[in-house]
């Protein structure tokens, strides 16, 4: 179950980086609505960048408790931690770039290290898995 809660952040991040995506590359388009639309743009991220924010630790707690009781036996739902911190990263660095928070630049970052060490565990542990079988096996 833990990594399933994860998945949640997939579409919090997506949903809080195509805005700000969108208002970026229409500026030039619209150059009249750009001011109002890229504010509005970034408080609307803002606001589901931070419920993703709670989704995180949320999911972070319930990781840990899981860790807590007995540990997480690897399986190829592992990815599920992956995949969705990588958009709530991906997200939570162009906030930071639209707003030039120096905090949010920070805390991007220390997503960042975390996705890249999410990335070499799981797959690690896939390779061990798929060496010796057992990644086939439920």
């Amino acid at each position: 179950m833990a990594p399933t809660v994860w998945i949640g952040l997939g579409p919090i991040g997506i949903s809080a980086l195509v805005p700000l995506t969108l208002a970026k590359a229409g500026a030039s388009l619209w150059p009249d609505v750009a001011p109002a639309a890229t504010l509005v743009t970034r408080l609307a991220s803002t606001a589901v960048w931070g419920f993703g924010l709670w989704w995180l630790a949320l999911a972070v707690v319930l990781l840990v408790r899981y860790v807590r009781k007995g540990g997480v036996p690897f399986h190829l739902g592992w990815w599920a931690f992956v995949f969705p911190l990588g958009a709530y990263t991906a997200a939570t660095i162009t906030l930071a770039r639209s707003w030039q928070s120096p905090a949010l630049e920070a805390l991007a970052a220390v997503l960042y290290i975390g996705l890249v060490a999410a990335w070499v565990v799981v797959g690690l542990r896939t390779l061990a898995g798929i060496r010796s079988g057992r990644i086939w096996s439920s």
